[in-house]
């Protein structure tokens, strides 16, 4: 699959806010740094910083590893065929990678590991499929509070994250220079705006990435008052917003 790179400033932004380290260790991303996609590509998952984390190869090497490595086949299971050997040394450096983490990153891993709707076959399809509006309205919402729990989960492990740009910077310095992590003082004031802002952060902080999400799963979609507009049918039509702020029962009473 052909993609564009990142932009250089959501790179320079993810290793800001993650203090240019690694998400999962110490290794400092300056040295070397994968971007990894917490919903994946393949899962229409959108090149939003909310969707992006930073991570070591090693680390990086590890989460493919568990997530996409296959089984081999039950005819070598249990031999010495070299197949075998290098699918068993693998899975075994894998988990043993995942063992050495703590329990709060052990939670994180399970989530960026748990099965995840393949966009790419049967959920386009049905998204597809003008003659049933309300169905897709639902599945539509269901991928809305998964992505939201995903990333929820994800992001408040780096609550610095829900900051575009950082808050405080010295007069005349590029804001997303990263050798201001190491100054104490503007430091310690980045930290208090995050600490005295976390309770104003709410799901909303994730439409514009649901709305992507959505356009790849090839809703049609309009621009309203610099909103974007799902259309499901004549009469339906929401933004991401909406959509996420529907209970169960309005879903079902469409």
């Amino acid at each position: 699959m052909n993609r564009n790179p990142l932009p250089k400033k959501i790179r320079h932004f993810i290793r800001w806010a993650q203090r240019d380290k690694c998400f999962l260790c110490p290794f400092p991303l300056v040295l070397h740094s994968h971007v990894h996609h917490i919903i994946t590509v393949k899962d229409c998952g959108p090149d939003h910083y909310l969707n992006l984390i930073g991570i070591c190869p090693n680390h990086h090497g590890m989460l493919e590893n568990l997530k996409r490595t296959k089984s081999p086949s039950t005819s070598i299971i249990g031999t010495d065929h070299p197949n075998m050997k290098q699918w068993l040394y693998k899975n075994q450096a894998a988990h043993a990678e995942y063992e050495s983490l703590n329990a709060d990153l052990k939670k994180v891993m399970n989530q960026f590991l748990a099965p995840y709707w393949s966009s790419r076959d049967d959920l386009c399809k049905i998204f597809e499929r003008p003659d049933e509006p309300v169905v897709i309205v639902r599945l539509a919402r269901m991928v809305i509070d998964r992505d939201i729990e995903l990333m929820n989960g994800i992001n408040s492990m780096r609550p610095r994250i829900f900051f575009p740009e950082p808050t405080i910077v010295k007069p005349g310095c590029n804001p997303y220079d990263l050798s201001l992590t190491n100054d104490p003082d503007i430091q310690s004031r980045i930290d208090q705006v995050v600490s005295a802002n976390l309770h104003n952060i709410g799901k909303e902080v994730y439409d514009i990435a649901i709305a992507e999400h959505l356009k790849k799963l090839k809703l049609p979609f309009s621009l309203k008052n610099d909103s974007i507009i799902f259309h499901f049918s004549n009469e339906l039509n929401f933004s991401a917003a909406e959509l996420r702020e529907m209970s169960m029962d309005q879903l079902y009473s469409l």
